[in-house]
């Protein structure tokens, strides 16, 4: 990033992260950060802490999943957290399993059901 890049990013990130204009480039280096939280250090989540990724990366859903892109890689990552999940946690409301690109999630949640013994709701 370039000093001014640098700026803006830090700008976006001290006012709250709402910026509808911003460069989505700036939301994505954000969102990398809870994907390895999510994915990679999941074992060192602290209380509470997934719950609050899970509640912001719903928030940036509402602010910038108009852009396909970013609206695909964080429908992802919320499907993978929940299939992570205990079995019967509930489908997140921006996971739509009617979506193509999500059968492979639900595929895998639905396995670890029948495999846990347990009736399919």
């Amino acid at each position: 990033m370039t000093p001014v890049n640098r700026s803006e990013y830090l700008a976006w990130l001290a006012e709250g992260r709402k910026d509808p204009e911003i460069d989505i480039g700036f939301v994505f280096i954000y969102f990398y950060g809870f994907e390895r939280r999510l994915i990679v250090e999941r074992s060192e989540l602290v209380d509470g802490e997934r719950i609050e990724i899970i509640t912001e990366l719903n928030r940036l859903y509402h602010l910038y999943g108009t852009n396909k892109s970013f609206r695909a890689y964080l429908t992802n990552l919320v499907a993978l957290d929940w299939i992570l999940s205990p079995i019967g946690s509930p489908v997140p409301a921006i996971v739509d399993l009617s979506n193509k690109h999500l059968s492979v999630p639900f595929q895998i949640h639905l396995g670890r059901i029948v495999t846990a013994g347990l009736p399919i709701s």
